[in-house]
Order: structure tokens, then sequence, then C-alpha cells
């Protein structure tokens, strides 16, 4: 009987791959040294779960067709044209949704048409930044703050950020 309760021990300190279990605590408790940090690290974890699942792709016969595969990697294959609608729906019209898409899809090639044509550049930035964060929060939403910060660039991540947390209003300053 005492032979059968230290067989169960042993068997229980066994991870299903053959490790030891005390390995894996003295392991988590290198990355984890105090519970506030453990907590935090599956708090962070279960959130992570939480989020909507990312959309995959899969693409064939894209041999020799470069213009076209690049066209489907800048439009996420109709993600951002989606990710517009949704925030926008009938606020504004059809063709101000397509000119901000395309800022997005090539936004070199929309400013040089944008500066030849547009009249007053400085109310066109106001809106278009106000709409830019608007579609940012919405798309950034279905990941972690941490995760959205990894993803910025380094030299904009503060202001975007800032951005980010503010209301969006424009009044005449600029973006609040």
């Amino acid at each position: 009987m005492k032979y059968k309760s230290v067989h169960r021990i042993k068997k229980n300190r066994m991870v299903t791959d053959g490790t030891d279990r005390f390995t894996l605590f003295k392991s988590l408790a290198k990355q984890y040294p105090t519970v506030a940090a453990a907590a935090t690290e599956i708090i962070n974890l279960q959130a992570i779960l939480s989020l909507p699942k990312g959309t995959e792709h899969f693409i064939t016969d894209i041999h020799g067709e470069y213009d076209q595969f690049q066209h489907v990697l800048k439009n996420g294959s109709g993600a951002i044209k989606r990710k517009i609608e949704d925030e926008f729906g009938n606020a504004i019209s059809q063709a101000e949704k397509k000119s901000i898409a395309t800022l997005i899809y090539y936004p070199e090639q929309k400013m040089e048409q944008v500066i030849k044509t547009e009249e007053n550049m400085e109310d066109w930035y106001k809106v278009t930044l106000y709409r830019l964060i608007r579609i940012c929060k919405g798309a950034s939403s279905k990941y972690t703050r941490s995760k959205v910060r990894k993803a910025l660039p380094k030299d904009f991540a503060y202001v975007i950020e800032e951005l980010d947390r503010k209301t969006g209003c424009i009044r005449s300053g600029g973006i609040l």
C-alpha cells in the first residue's frame, strides 16, 4: 500500500512528455518571480484568448503576377475596405471611402494626386487624419495594446499612441 502511494506521487510529478513538474516550476519561477507577475501574465493570456481571431490568407497561382499580388497584400484581400465600411457606413460617400482606401493602399501616389488637386490642404489633412485614426482604432481593437505598440514605427509610436487615446474630435487647432 505504501509503495502504491509513492508510485502515485512520482507519477503525478511527471508531465505528459516525461518532464519533472518541479523543473517546470523552477523555470516558471525565473520568468515570473512573484505571484503578481504570474497573475498578470495569466490575465494577459486570457485577454489574448478572448480577442477575435486573425484572418489567414491562402493565395495560389501568383507566378509572374507581381503587381496583382502586391495589390492583394496592400488591400488585405478587401479587409481594409471592410474596415472602412464598418467604421463609416453611410456617414461618408462611396467616393470618399474609395479615396481613403487608396490612400491606405498607395500613400505616396495618392498624396501626389491630392497635393495637385486639393485646394485646402489643411482641412484635407484634418479630416483625413481623423478618419485614419478611426480606422486604426477599429482595426487595432482585435489586438492587445502591447501587440499594437510593438507594430508601430518607433519614430511615430508615441504620437500614434497619444492620438489613439484621444477622443478624435476635430476642432480648429487640430485634432484633440
